[in-house]
């Protein structure tokens, strides 16, 4: 018997020896599945339990206690009896109770950030709650873990009704069970508090009226702020330092002067007019970076500077916006490119069809503090044997230093030259290592080409040293700020992650095609890059890998008869080209071949041959050829077909040989 198929009457018909057979079971799952469970653990299956959870499972112990009770069978006293004793003056098991969800959505994000992450200077948190229930500790954690992945600041608006706009929820309001049962006791009693005059509003409050919030000095400006929603009253200093770096930053409503040194009660007290237009640092916040990055552009273009002085002037007004100044810089140059102010830098590589060598994948970490080399360091072996499995090198590396930026650089090296060209898979952070996995799903990934530095600002092609293919091999290689592969305040590292051989299919300006072999993050078949539109006269580069299709090989070799047999052409699938075709096309295609053409080409070159044909069909369901398994599937729509070759002794060597490994449809197709 099971303990899960107990039962009064099961156990009434048991003999003695499987009453303590069933003990004894109970006293060991109970250690192994419940005896340490947490509420991660309830309500799934272990050891033949079936769906019984810790409460249930306690039940029926019960219900066998209370036999062997009955029989006078004595038995000694383990966990599993104290457990039983608890339940039975309790009743009640906290950790089998789910989760109940209290306000859905309760925080989410709203606000620029939605629309445009890139351009919004911070993120808005919305809080399901009143204003009154504002609670500075939470806003904190909150803080930390939105900015352990988005380096921007939070603001937090409260309220009951939620987002007004598009958003992107974040938190649930759950109440979640406790681990354990057990009884809390209380030895006092609280003693009633009495009741107090009320006091005024005022006295409640943490700042003065007549003093700035944050110093002793008496107030100038009396401030409205987030979204109407919060009040607040400062010396000229601290007002500054307040609405560029501190909690006012783009925040500000309105601003108005203060009379006699003493805040108002109210904001709407004050009957001074708004004077915010007199303060010119808060006309940055008003705006977005894009419309200030433009305006200053045209300002300081009208000076004759060049363009790098222009990028350096504007970075240096943007600055009180937060962020460092490499990355207004980027920034600066991102926006000038898209609107067409600046040549946007494309990059490219200048290899023509034919050509191949080696080429390698290689993480490139951004921005690192000096306290977390240490910790890198300590990771670097473990790092280099988890270099081939992005999910397992993510977690280790964040476990070492947490959330970093980052890329995957592609570095190539044609056969005898002493560099290397290439680009960048922009992945953004070491979170983002795992979308590394979704090239074998045949996914894109947002790429660019190494662009022109100030060195060769005209360069048409990006070269590198070739020692750079050895940099991060057997270890995480660390640069230093200041020097090639850092910024100039913080560390960068690299680390190999893949090695494989290329050989140039496709060399158009805007569409590249390398076939790729060898690697173990990257698949063996075809390198795709593509300069593709994603919005009005904006057009990026992306990449991704297509893997080759095994079914595309010869499924049926016949030694005995001379006959082999294989897919000509598969439906609905992308093939090395980046095209695909319908079932209903392929039929078009299979016919006008058997009424019009029956030659065969060997390579596509050279004459025509009239190799006798013995099968030529559309497949309309999934079957298999030459074996069960998914090797030899033809899909419904697939065009399948198989040839005698007892005549053609030259041919019929190559097949066996593995030289000709399957057919491929010739021809030309329109595309819409």
């Amino acid at each position: 018997m099971r303990i899960n198929e107990i039962t009064k009457k099961s156990l009434k018909n048991a003999d003695n020896n499987e009453l303590y057979s069933l003990r004894l079971r109970s006293i060991q799952l109970w250690g192994k599945s419940f005896k340490d469970d947490d509420s991660q653990l309830k309500c799934h299956q272990y050891h033949n339990l079936g769906d019984l959870n810790k409460m249930e499972f306690l039940d029926r112990y019960k219900m066998l206690i209370e036999q062997m009770n009955k029989r006078g069978l004595t038995r000694s006293t383990h966990d599993i009896d104290v457990a039983l004793f608890k339940k039975s003056m309790l009743r009640v098991d906290a950790s089998t109770l789910d989760d109940v969800i209290i306000v859905k959505d309760y925080i989410s994000i709203s606000g620029s950030f939605v629309k445009t992450p890139n351009e919004a200077n911070d993120i808005d948190l919305i809080i399901k709650e009143s204003d009154n229930n504002r609670d500075e500790e939470i806003e904190k954690k909150l803080t930390k873990l939105i900015q352990g992945q988005v380096k921007k600041d939070c603001h937090f608006v409260y309220n009951k009704a939620g987002a007004q706009s598009d958003y992107i929820p974040l938190f649930d309001l759950i109440l979640r069970s406790k681990d354990e049962t057990k009884k809390v006791e209380v030895k006092e009693s609280h003693k009633k508090i009495e009741a107090t005059p009320k006091l005024k509003r005022i006295d409640k409050a943490k700042y003065k009226r007549t003093e700035c919030m944050e110093c002793s000095a008496p107030p100038t400006v009396e401030v409205l702020w987030a979204e109407g929603m919060a009040h607040a009253w400062f010396c000229e200093k601290h007002f500054k330092e307040w609405a560029t770096k501190g909690d006012g930053k783009g925040e500000v409503n309105s601003v108005k002067a203060i009379q006699d040194g003493e805040a108002n009660m109210k904001f709407s007290d004050n009957k001074s007019p708004n004077i915010e237009d007199e303060y010119d640092f808060l006309k940055i916040h008003k705006q977005t970076d894009k419309d200030i990055i433009l305006m200053e552009y045209g300002k300081l273009k009208e000076k004759g500077l060049s363009e790098n002085e222009i990028i350096e002037e504007i970075a240096k007004i943007l600055l009180p916006i937060g962020f460092d100044i490499e990355y207004w810089k980027k920034k600066i140059r991102e926006v000038l490119k898209m609107v067409g102010q600046i040549k946007k830098e494309e990059g490219n590589i200048d290899y023509k069809v034919g050509d191949s060598g080696k080429a390698i994948l290689q993480l490139h970490i951004m921005g690192i503090d000096e306290e977390k080399i240490a910790a890198l360091k300590k990771v670097s072996s473990e790092a280099v044997k988890s270099k081939s499995n992005p999910t397992k090198l993510k977690m280790l590396l964040k476990g070492a230093i947490g959330e970093q930026g980052c890329h995957v650089d592609i570095r190539f090296v044609r056969k005898g030259d002493d560099y290397f060209e290439g680009g960048e898979i922009m992945v953004g952070n070491l979170t983002g290592l795992t979308k590394l996995n979704e090239l074998e799903r045949e996914k894109k990934l947002r790429f660019g080409w190494k662009v022109p530095r100030k060195e060769a600002p005209t360069a048409e092609t990006i070269r590198g040293p070739v020692d750079w293919m050895k940099v991060g091999d057997r270890k995480i290689d660390i640069f230093e700020p200041g020097v090639a592969g850092a910024t100039t305040n913080k560390y960068g590292a690299m680390l190999i992650l893949d090695r494989f051989n290329f050989e140039m299919i496709l060399a158009d300006k805007h569409a590249k095609k390398i076939k790729v072999s060898g690697g173990k993050i990257v698949p063996d078949g075809i390198l795709l890059m593509s300069y593709v539109p994603v919005g009005e006269g904006e057009r990026v580069w992306m990449v991704s890998w297509f893997e080759e299709k095994l079914k595309m090989r010869f499924l049926k070799i016949d030694k005995k008869e001379y006959i082999v047999g294989g897919i000509v052409y598969p439906a609905n699938e992308v093939d090395t080209q980046d095209d695909q075709a319908s079932g209903r096309e392929i039929w078009k295609a299979l016919k006008k071949y058997m009424i019009k053409k029956r030659t065969i080409k060997i390579m596509h070159k050279g004459k025509s041959r009239n190799i006798p044909i013995i099968e030529v069909y559309q497949a309309y369901e999934d079957t298999h050829k030459g074996g069960n398994d998914e090797d030899h599937l033809i899909r419904k729509g697939d065009w399948y077909m198989s040839i005698y070759l007892g005549d053609e002794k030259e041919i019929w060597d190559e097949v066996e040989s593995g030289k000709l490994t399957g057919f491929s449809m010739g021809g030309s197709a329109r595309k819409y």
